[in-house]
């Protein structure tokens, strides 16, 4: 596979500095982890498997949709120890909308699998 800069995959693709890098820590950390391997390798199979399959189930539009109907584009937490409201994008969220997605992912996944069987 040709080795080709960051910049030309962001305009290739669109990914931006730091999807590439967590792209390439995730591969990195698979190759050389002696105990967590195969779960750097599932990280990676979930990636691709949600790119792969975007036109036929829209799963990537269905997260979108839930990230920005859900929070607006905007998630707000009260810090308690302060009362003050802190505000991240949602793009910058991580681990915290994870488990309103886990939630979400098995109605889609019964959505996926109903729609499969009308198709049939």
């Amino acid at each position: 596979m040709e080795k080709t800069n960051n910049e030309e995959i962001y305009k290739r693709l669109g990914l931006t500095e730091k999807s590439i890098e967590v792209l390439e820590d995730l591969k990195a950390r698979e190759t050389r982890s002696t105990t967590n391997k195969r779960a750097f390798a599932k990280r990676i199979e979930t990636i691709n498997y949600l790119l792969e399959n975007e036109q036929s189930y829209g799963i990537l539009g269905y997260i979108s949709l839930f990230l920005w109907d859900e929070y607006k584009g905007v998630f707000e937490v009260l810090e308690i120890n302060s009362g003050k409201t802190l505000c991240f994008t949602a793009s910058k969220l991580q681990n915290t909308f994870m488990f309103d997605i886990e939630k979400n992912l098995k109605k889609l996944k019964e959505h996926i699998k109903d729609e499969k069987i009308k198709d049939e």
